[in-house]
C-alpha cells in the first residue's frame, strides 16, 4: 500500500505535468487578425497619442489600451509572439497562488501550491475559448491579464482585511486602489464583476458587522468612480453606433439568461469539476473546524451564495448582448468561467455547513480513486483533450509551419509586381491555437489589417 506523503508527491508531479500541453502549445501561437491592425497602428503613430485616441474614439478601455499596442510583432519579433502565452499561463498560477495564500494563509505551503495547481487546470480544462484566452495576444490583454490583475487585487484586499499583517496599512491601502484601478480599466465584464464581489462584500459586512466595513465601502466607492470612468468614456459612445441592433433591454436580458443556463451546466456537469468537488468535500471536513472562514461560510448567507454562482455569468454576458445585440466571441465568458470556479467551491462550503448535520459524507475511502479519476479527466475533458490532439495530430506544427510561409510570402510580396496576391487558407485548425482566416474579400478588415502591416497599399490578398 502506498503511503500517504508518497501518494501526494507523485500526484503533485502529474499535476505538473497535465499543465505541460499548454505551455508546449505556446511555442506554436501565431498572430492574428487584430493584432497586425495594432501592430501597424503602434509603428506609424505616436503611442501615447493613439493610447489617447483609442479611449477617446475605441472604447473605454484605460489600461488594455496601453498593452494592445504593444504586441511583440509590433517590434517585428514574430519568435517572442509564443513566449508570451507561456508567461500568461505562470501568472494564472501565480495569481491563484496568491489569491489561496491570502484567502487560507495558515496553510502549509506545499498545499497551497498544490490547490493552486488544481484550480489552474480546472480552469484551462472548462475555459470556453482557449485560443482567445491565452494564445491570441489582443484577446489575451484585454480579458485573461484582467482576470490575473483582478486575482492580485482580490488577494490584496483579503491581505489588508487581515488585522495580523506587518506593512503600514496606509500604504497598503494606496496600493490596493491602485491594483482596483488597473483592473477595471481592462474590460467592461471585469469590472462589472469586481464591482459585484466589493456590493456583496459590503453588505455581508454591515449585517455582520465586521470592522472591515469602512474599508470595503471606501472601495466600492472608488469602483464605481473606475466605472463610470470606462462605461461613460467617449469611445464607448462612439462604439456603439457601430451595432444597429443594440440597447434591447429584453432581448438582451433573455439571452443571457440563456446562455448562463448553458454555461453553468456545462460546467458543472464536467467531469473535472465534479470530481475535484468531492476531493474539495474531504479536504473540507478536515479545514472546518481550523479556518473561521470556513466555519462562517465566507458571511455569506447560502441563497446568496447560490445566486451569486449564477449571476457572476450573467454580467458577463449580458453586455455583450446591450452593446451589440448578440454574443459573439466567447471571450467575456472566459472571464466568467474563473469567477465562477471561485464561487463554486464558495458555494460548496458554505452548502457543507448548512448540510453538515443533516447529511454525514462518507467517501475518504475512495479517494485515491477519485484523485485517479480526476487526473485522467483533466487530460482528457474538453481543452485538456483538444491540447493532447493539437500536439500529437501534428494540427499545432502544421499551424505554424502554414502561417509562417504566409508571413513570409508577405514579407517578399513587395517584389511581385501582380496586384493580386494568392494565399493559401490556413487549413490546419488546431482548437487550442486557431482563431480566424482572413475573408475571401480582399478590402474585409482582416485583410487590409495585413496590407497595412506587411506594407502592401496597393495590393489584393485573396484565398485560393
Amino acid at each position: 500500500m502506498i503511503s500517504k506523503k508518497k501518494f501526494s508527491f507523485i500526484f503533485f508531479i502529474l499535476l505538473l505535468m497535465a499543465i505541460l500541453p499548454y505551455c508546449y502549445l505556446s511555442f506554436f501561437a501565431q498572430p492574428f487578425l487584430d493584432d497586425f491592425a495594432y501592430a501597424h497602428q503602434f509603428q506609424k503613430s505616436d503611442y501615447l497619442n493613439l493610447v489617447i485616441e483609442s479611449y477617446l474614439r475605441l472604447n473605454g478601455r484605460y489600461i488594455s489600451n496601453f498593452l494592445i499596442y504593444l504586441n511583440p510583432i509590433s517590434f517585428n519579433n514574430f519568435s517572442g509572439y509564443g513566449i508570451l502565452p507561456l508567461v500568461f499561463l505562470w501568472l494564472t498560477f501565480l495569481a491563484l497562488y496568491t489569491f489561496l495564500t491570502n484567502l487560507l494563509h495558515v496553510v502549509p505551503f506545499k498545499n497551497r501550491v498544490f490547490l493552486s495547481l488544481v484550480l489552474t487546470l480546472l480552469f484551462l480544462v472548462n475555459l470556453p475559448n482557449i485560443a482567445e484566452d491565452i494564445y491570441w495576444y489582443t484577446g489575451a490583454v484585454i480579458y485573461h491579464t484582467g482576470i490575473i490583475s483582478a486575482l492580485f487585487y482580490l488577494s490584496l484586499l483579503i491581505k489588508v482585511l487581515r488585522e495580523n499583517h506587518t506593512i503600514n496599512k496606509g500604504v497598503l491601502l494606496f496600493l490596493l486602489s491602485v491594483m482596483l484601478f488597473i483592473s477595471e480599466g481592462f474590460n467592461e465584464v471585469l469590472t462589472l464583476v469586481l464591482m459585484l464581489i466589493l456590493l456583496t462584500t459590503v453588505i455581508s459586512s454591515f449585517i455582520h458587522r465586521l470592522k472591515s466595513k469602512k474599508v470595503l465601502l471606501f472601495q466600492l466607492i472608488l469602483s464605481v468612480l473606475f466605472a463610470l470612468v470606462l462605461i461613460f468614456s467617449p469611445g464607448n459612445g462612439i462604439r456603439g453606433t457601430y451595432y444597429p441592433n443594440n440597447h434591447h433591454f429584453f432581448h438582451s436580458i433573455e439571452y443571457s439568461i440563456l446562455q448562463t443556463i448553458r454555461f453553468s451546466a456545462k460546467w458543472i456537469l464536467s467531469p473535472p469539476l465534479l470530481l475535484s468537488s468531492l476531493l474539495f468535500v474531504l479536504l473540507y471536513q478536515k479545514a472546518l473546524h481550523v479556518y473561521d472562514i470556513f466555519k462562517n461560510s465566507f458571511y455569506l448567507n447560502k441563497w446568496i451564495s447560490f445566486f451569486l454562482l449564477f449571476f457572476c455569468i450573467f454580467i458577463c454576458v449580458f453586455p455583450p448582448y446591450w452593446a451589440t445585440g448578440i454574443l459573439g466571441q466567447h471571450r467575456t465568458v472566459n472571464v466568467a468561467s474563473m469567477f465562477f470556479l471561485i464561487m463554486w467551491f464558495i458555494n460548496l462550503s458554505v452548502w457543507i455547513n448548512f448540510f453538515q448535520t443533516k447529511i454525514q459524507i462518507k467517501i475518504s475511502k475512495y479517494k485515491y480513486w477519485i484523485a485517479g479519476l480526476f487526473y485522467l479527466s483533466v487530460l482528457f475533458w474538453g481543452n485538456g483533450w483538444i491540447a493532447l490532439n493539437d500536439i500529437f495530430s501534428g494540427s499545432a506544427r502544421q499551424f505554424k509551419e502554414q502561417t509562417e510561409n504566409r508571413h513570409q510570402l508577405l514579407f517578399n510580396a513587395k517584389n511581385i509586381t501582380a496586384i493580386q496576391i494568392e494565399l493559401l487558407p490556413i487549413t490546419a485548425n488546431p482548437g487550442c491555437l486557431f482563431i480566424s482566416d482572413i475573408s475571401d474579400n480582399p478590402d474585409y478588415w482582416t485583410n487590409r489589417a495585413y496590407n497595412d502591416y506587411f506594407e502592401l497599399p496597393d495590393k489584393q490578398l485573396v484565398l485560393l
